[in-house]
């Protein structure tokens, strides 16, 4: 590479650095997990019952989960 060329390269980074979005480097909230009492709390507010199927029950579950983590985490 002859020193044209790298000066091409040095002219083309700066080019390529400059118009990089800016990074929000803020402090990010950490991310709060279920505790044990959460667990427990979801399966016995999902209802369980012989009439639902283990898919339902799998669902409700889930939707109670996803409202946990929400809640602690906004």
């Amino acid at each position: 590479m002859n020193e044209e060329d790298e000066e091409f390269e040095r002219i083309k980074r700066r080019i390529e650095l400059e118009t990089l979005p800016l990074i929000n480097f803020t402090k990010q909230k950490e991310w709060v997990g279920l505790t044990e009492d959460d667990r427990v709390l979801i399966k016995h507010d999902a209802n369980f019952n012989q009439f639902m199927t283990a898919g339902e029950y799998a669902d409700r579950v889930q939707q109670l989960t996803e409202a946990r983590l929400k809640d602690l985490n906004t």
